[in-house]
């Protein structure tokens, strides 16, 4: 089955708002993940994550928004910082 559609831009903007969300999955933390350039250390104090994580940028994961269900925990600014230079990395938007 083929599915077309005709949207024009700001259609398509206006359509699909809101109704995916891009995750970087997270595993557990181990030192010699912890230093790899495309993965991020979550342990507190960078996350209030319950378990000791590291985000990994290069697995990054598209789901339609009403699968989430909860959200797992948030991160400090200057993880957030780190996990933009992991992603600008993994994506060839910036040099290693």
């Amino acid at each position: 089955m083929k599915l077309s559609l005709r949207l024009s831009a700001s259609a398509m903007l206006t359509t699909f708002a809101g109704c995916a969300i891009t995750v970087v999955p997270t595993q557990r933390y181990t030192g010699e993940r912890a230093l790899r350039a495309y993965m991020v250390d979550l342990r507190k104090p960078s996350s209030n994550l319950q378990k000791a994580r590291v985000a990994n940028a290069s697995m990054l994961m598209t789901y339609d928004r009403k699968r989430v269900v909860s959200r797992a925990g948030r991160i400090s600014a200057e993880a957030e910082r780190a996990l933009d230079q992991a992603l600008a990395l993994h994506l060839g938007l910036a040099s290693p």
